[in-house]
């Protein structure tokens, strides 16, 4: 049933209702909001037919209106007697206008019979454009949106970039970074425009995860302390000192603008001459990582901070380094499951929302070099159906040698959209691959509706954040 209808409906029994007093007036007003509501309810929900609520509001409202005696009073004497005692009344326009303006709130927020109850998440990816879209899947350095070689401030050449394309996420790093005040300005603006112009908010993110790994840390504006290596707690075998780290970078994240970390390193570092995570990680043993990694995180959300665990499925077993070329661990499915993957395996019990996937290569598991990130078995097969994870993968960097020296840039973002990736993070220049996956989209190559996932699960973790 209709607002409009039911507007019509209750005016029309208002203005023929004379003689109603004061006091009969206010019980009367307050059966009548008891009956239309629950009539008005019954009929969005039980799916009445509109001719048929009508009916059932104005019997409702005409037996409701209709003056009822005190307590103790004859029946056949109390319309006299309250005629006689108290002046006749109308309903006012005022009155009326405001009685129907407060039922069109409860009819509004009834859904129509049949029609889901749309989350936010759910309402804005049908309200968006195909580009808005595509742009949602980036996650990018602001050098590679604006094209100026340091960022430091939200100024009309990032807005104006951001409106021609308002990506998914930011990543801030060293560069961008001069102190407290220039970074609230800079991170707290572009939240503030990227929610006026979409209404979607943007993770703002950075590395920040302690000891050789750090962008505020090591910059003495700030004031604050580096937590350290994530060796020299895991050594510690205190779960506390893991979370309390966290927390404390968590704070400090909090404070200058961010909703993302990506941290905590989650590898096991079982080959100990492996410099690329080396200290970075809690230890080798899979267990402890799990116990630290998850502390560390509730540390971090403790604060306000999303936790992104990375390197999906582990680079602690690596040689080589991802940046330069491809990097390989040999394990296979198995093993990898009795070691690197126990923590991204807690984590996800533990409602992990974000992971970032490697370019390892796992011969062992997909029988050629295919870097993780581009391969469906991993991403899809792996994490996604075997695992269980509903959150958001992002990849590493698709700068680094490991694609870059094998892919180009559209067909890397491509096949890693293939694989099951949601985001992806591009360091350098990303508009060619911007164009290039719309054009993609648009000409049907990529199905939008394979877009549409990625994006719903982007807003739905913004979502339950608290970012909307």
């Amino acid at each position: 049933m209709t607002s409009e209808m039911i507007r019509a409906e209750i005016s029309s029994i208002l203005q023929e209702r004379q003689g109603i007093s004061v006091n009969m007036k206010i019980k009367n007003r307050m059966r009548l909001w008891a009956v239309v509501l629950a009539v008005t309810l019954s009929a969005g929900t039980l799916g009445c037919g509109t001719e048929k609520a009508a009916a059932a509001v104005s019997e409702a409202v005409s037996s409701e209106v209709k003056e009822t005696p005190e307590e103790g009073q004859n029946p056949e004497q109390s319309e006299t007697t309250e005629t006689e005692q108290t002046e006749q009344i109308q309903p006012t326009e005022p009155e009326t206008a405001e009685f129907v303006a407060a039922l069109d709130n409860v009819v509004s927020d009834t859904p129509p019979a049949g029609e889901p109850n749309l989350s936010w998440a759910e309402k804005k990816l049908q309200a968006m454009t195909v580009e808005q879209k595509v742009a949602q899947l980036f996650f990018v350095a602001p050098e590679a949106l604006t094209g100026v070689s340091a960022v430091t401030r939200t100024g009309d050449v990032m807005k104006q970039s951001f409106a021609a394309c308002p990506v998914g996420g930011i990543l801030y790093s060293t560069p961008n970074l001069e102190g407290p005040e220039q970074t609230v300005q800079m991170t707290g603006g572009l939240q503030q425009y990227a929610r006026e112009l979409t209404g979607i908010p943007v993770f703002i993110s950075i590395d920040e995860e302690g000891g050789k790994v750090t962008r505020i840390a090591k910059n003495a504006s700030y004031g604050v302390n580096n937590v350290g290596n994530m060796k020299s707690i895991g050594d510690t075998g205190d779960v506390s000192a893991a979370e309390g780290a966290g927390s404390y970078i968590g704070a400090y994240l909090s404070a200058n603008g961010f909703n993302m970390d990506f941290a905590p390193d989650a590898d096991v570092l079982t080959n100990p001459d492996n410099t690329v995570i080396g200290p970075r990680s809690f230890g080798s043993d899979g267990q402890l990582v799990s116990s630290m990694a998850a502390a560390f995180s509730r540390g971090l959300a403790s604060q306000g901070i999303l936790a992104c665990y990375k390197h999906f499925p582990g680079h602690g077993g690596t040689g080589e380094d991802s940046h330069e070329g491809y990097a390989y661990t040999y394990k296979r499915l198995e093993e990898l499951r009795q070691c690197d993957l126990i923590p991204f395996a807690e984590g996800i019990r533990n409602g992990l929302q974000v992971i970032m996937v490697s370019h390892v290569s796992c011969p062992g598991v997909n029988g050629d070099d295919t870097p993780a990130t581009l391969s469906p078995r991993i991403v899809t097969g792996l994490l996604r159906e075997e695992m269980g994870f509903e959150g958001v993968i992002i990849t590493d960097a698709l700068d680094m040698g490991a694609i870059s020296s094998h892919y180009e840039k559209t067909e890397a973002c491509r096949k890693a959209l293939e694989a099951g990736c949601d985001m992806l993070l591009i360091c350098g220049d990303f508009k060619s691959a911007y164009e290039g996956i719309l054009a993609q989209v648009k000409n049907g190559t990529i199905p939008e509706s394979r877009i549409d996932e990625s994006v719903l699960r982007i807003l739905r973790v913004k979502e339950t954040l608290g970012l909307p």
